[in-house]
């Protein structure tokens, strides 16, 4: 209980022994965080013991996480265009923006892999203005060779929505590419806080331009 409010407080715990064979403590230290980082990844609030098939795992997430800070530095992560059609008319409306990586060693590695390792090691706010940046060059780009406006819906993380860079980058593209009509999305599954400031982020953004 904390100034009256009840907390509920749960762990993701990683056990390893040291077996007949010798071993350092700091071998033993990261095996047991090893085991913690898989409690994690299946569900969090629970045990999980280390078996040496872990590490395996532990050494594609290092390399996933290194690939994709080499991805965002060097501008490869890609943008796809799902078309917005107007099931009246026929007509393609706009697009969505899907951002798709394929890496040189990893081969194509699917959004909800590389997205999560994105919001952890913090490079969402860098991707997601990427993303945002080079899929409104193509919408101005189809804009001009269509000489119709178009909405453009492009996701967002969570973390991404009181970033100023993103309000800034909102503000001038509705000044200057007003014929590309913005949508920002979040996920059905997102949760954000409801306060106080993530309103007024919202609002920010909204009178932006988006």
């Amino acid at each position: 209980s904390i100034d009256g409010q009840q907390v509920r407080v749960q762990a993701s715990i990683g056990i390893a022994y040291a077996g007949v064979e010798p071993v350092t403590a700091e071998t033993l230290r990261h095996s047991a965080d090893t085991a913690m980082y898989a409690a994690k990844s299946l569900g969090k609030g629970r045990v999980e013991r280390f078996v040496p098939a872990m590490r395996a795992r532990d050494l594609d997430r290092l390399e996933i996480e290194s690939a994709l800070r080499r991805a965002v530095l060097g501008d490869a992560v890609d943008v796809h265009y799902q078309p917005i059609v107007n099931l009246h008319t026929g007509r393609i409306e706009g697009f969505e923006a899907l951002a798709r990586w394929t890496d040189a060693v990893l081969g194509f590695v699917p959004p909800d892999t590389f997205i999560p390792v994105a919001e952890r090691i913090g490079l969402i706010r860098a991707l997601g203005l990427q993303i945002l940046q080079k899929a409104h060059r193509g919408a101005v780009h189809m804009c001009q060779e269509s000489g119709s406006p178009l909405r453009l819906a492009v996701n967002l993380s969570p973390s991404q929505i009181a970033d100023p860079a993103l309000r800034d980058q909102v503000e001038i593209f509705a000044r200057e590419s007003p014929e590309v009509s913005l949508v920002l999305e979040l996920t059905a599954g997102t949760m954000l806080g409801d306060d106080a400031e993530t309103s007024a982020a919202l609002h920010r953004l909204k009178a932006s331009g988006a």
